[in-house]
């Protein structure tokens, strides 16, 4: 009896914290996420604990959502960004084919729930009270906490004990962190990476920008996320072209250097010694997705996942299987039996698989695959002209790092459930809120506020980072002693 104590008793914590003080609550919930990373996984803590912590953000999201609502309903401001529209419909469309495939009400409510959590952690982004010193602290600090999380993964490829112990795949060491699987890890850092992206859009910050993308790629490469290679490139040409004009230009210019042949020299030397270092890391990841992704392809659960995906919406093409009955979180909880109906049996019986496209097609539709794309293309077309827009804010930085994002999403959900992945979508989409928010509140004063330096003092600086290093340390000593007793 006494386990369950504390998770209640948190979890009441935590609920009340968001119904009184919602951007408190957003603000701890971020830093629990890096709690959560660190202990979910490890099976020496008591089981109801893991499921709380492992649920917890969830439940805070819920308890916004409802306060977000009554908020909006008393106050009728602001006005619902059309992104949301779309995904409401998308919610709609759920709802009508739980309806029509008989999906019991809290299997619908839990798939749904899941599948919108992009969009819901948008909506609540979207409607708080956002001072920009506040944004820029907390972005700096978990900044460090990510430059901390690469530390880890680092002192595991270099065979350091800790409690959280890297696997190895095909010859390769993937580092893991504090996540304690590599993918999970790899996913992670896309959002260090776009947080970097929009630090290199701040005047005075392109130090700590660089610092931080050039460790984030160092922990992907690390963490073998293969995905990411493609995935990154993509967001990275998307990021280009959300730039303004004269940051385009800039970048262009700064490309003619490559022309120079002092600049030659360094590149080729570079090459020789990254051949030598990481070469034979990146051959084995090269052959090992090769077998796995073109002479294994049809052995894969993935491809399996797809061919009966396409199987189940060529039986309801518009509205689907439903929500909760394949390929998604849910449908694994509830056990579906849709699974059963395609011939479909996991590894894992309690694995997702992943491929979230492909879940999406199952269990929405045409219908809902569409009105998902629509959400997409209305955030991007509303974050756009911010990201264009006047540089050296911080709503026209967290608008690049968003577009960033969302089209490094578009590619994962291919082979990942991205857009329901609590660490990812928390950071995601409640960052594209706080930029919209940011932007209108400054048509609504008539004036743009420029970023400047004193938003981050020296000594908030140092001490984010000891900060850093302290909750590390003390996740280090809990996870220790979960795992030796």
């Amino acid at each position: 009896m006494a386990e369950f104590i504390v998770p209640v008793l948190a979890g009441a914590i935590m609920v009340g914290l968001a119904l009184w003080r919602p951007g408190i609550a957003i603000m701890a919930l971020g830093l629990f996420l890096f709690v959560q990373s660190a202990l979910v996984r490890l099976g020496g803590l008591p089981l109801p604990l893991r499921m709380t912590m492992a649920r917890a953000d969830e439940i805070v999201l819920a308890a916004l959502v409802v306060r977000t609502t009554g908020q909006w309903l008393i106050l009728r401001t602001p006005s619902l960004p059309k992104p949301l529209w779309a995904m409401l419909a998308f919610g709609v469309i759920g709802l009508l084919s739980a309806v029509v495939n008989r999906v019991g009400p809290l299997e619908a409510a839990v798939g749904i729930f899941l599948a919108t959590k992009a969009g819901l952690w948008l909506y609540v982004g979207c409607n708080l009270k956002v001072d920009a010193q506040a944004v820029a602290r907390y972005a700096y600090l978990v900044g460090a906490l990510f430059i901390g999380v690469i530390a880890v993964a680092t002192l595991q490829f270099l065979g350091v004990a800790l409690p959280w112990k890297p696997e190895v795949r095909a010859g390769v060491i993937a580092a893991n962190s504090i996540w304690n699987q590599h993918t999970a890890f790899g996913g992670a850092l896309t959002v260090a990476v776009g947080l970097s992206v929009a630090a290199f859009r701040l005047p005075g910050e392109r130090v700590s920008a660089t610092i931080l993308a050039v460790s984030s790629a160092g922990g992907i490469l690390l963490s073998t996320a293969r995905r990411l290679f493609v995935s990154l490139a993509v967001a990275a040409m998307a990021m280009f072209f959300a730039l303004p004009s004269s940051a385009r230009a800039r970048i262009r210019s700064s490309l003619q250097i490559v022309r120079r042949p002092a600049f030659l020299v360094v590149v080729i030397a570079a090459l020789g010694l990254a051949t030598v270092a990481i070469g034979p890391r990146i051959a084995n990841l090269a052959e090992l997705t090769w077998q796995r992704y073109v002479v294994e392809l049809t052995q894969r659960d993935r491809y399996r996942l797809y061919e009966g995906a396409f199987r189940l919406v060529e039986r309801s093409p518009l509205l689907g299987r439903g929500p909760a009955t394949y390929g998604s979180y849910a449908s694994v909880v509830f056990d579906s039996p849709a699974y059963q109906e395609v011939g479909f049996r996991r590894r894992n019986p309690s694995m997702v698989v992943g491929g979230q496209l492909g879940s999406m097609i199952a269990e929405y539709g045409v219908l809902g695959v569409l009105a998902f794309a629509s959400f997409v293309a209305l955030l991007v077309r509303a974050l756009l002209p911010i990201s264009r827009g006047a540089s050296g804010t911080i709503h026209a930085a967290l608008a690049t790092a968003g577009i960033f994002m969302v089209a490094d999403l578009v590619v994962e959900a291919v082979v990942n459930p991205v857009f329901s992945n609590s660490f990812i979508t928390f950071f995601t989409f409640v960052g594209i809120g706080v930029a919209l928010t940011l932007d209108a509140s400054s048509e609504r004063m008539g004036h743009v506020e420029l970023w400047h330096s004193d938003l981050i003092s020296a000594r908030w600086r140092v001490g984010t980072l000891v900060a850093a290093f302290l909750l590390l340390a003390a996740l280090g000593t809990i996870a220790s002693i979960a795992v030796h007793g």
